[in-house]
């Protein structure tokens, strides 16, 4: 019986996310448990950046989802850039 009802419920979770249980086809619990490492890295950098802005007084908790955006774009940016140039590099 037991095996039955978790098979069901199972069944009737099919292509949605198990955190949240939106019917997204598991694609946004994927992208975000398995972020390429470039992201993650840029992710990384980008929360010490703006830590270190709190700190300093430049930026507040308050604006901060004003900034973590446009913080993460610009290091995604420069890290992709230079991800390219290093390809770039090693194939002359």
């Amino acid at each position: 019986m037991i095996s039955s009802n978790v098979a069901g419920f199972e069944a009737s979770l099919a292509g949605r996310c198990p955190m949240c249980r939106n019917v997204d086809t598991f694609r946004h619990w994927y992208e975000g448990f398995f972020m390429e490492k470039l992201q993650k890295e840029a992710l990384q950098v980008t929360k010490e950046i703006v830590v270190k802005f709190i700190e300093t007084g430049r930026v507040s908790p308050q604006n901060i989802t004003e900034i973590f955006p446009a913080v993460y774009d610009v290091v995604l940016g420069t890290l992709d850039g230079s991800a390219a140039a290093d390809a770039a590099d090693e194939e002359n």
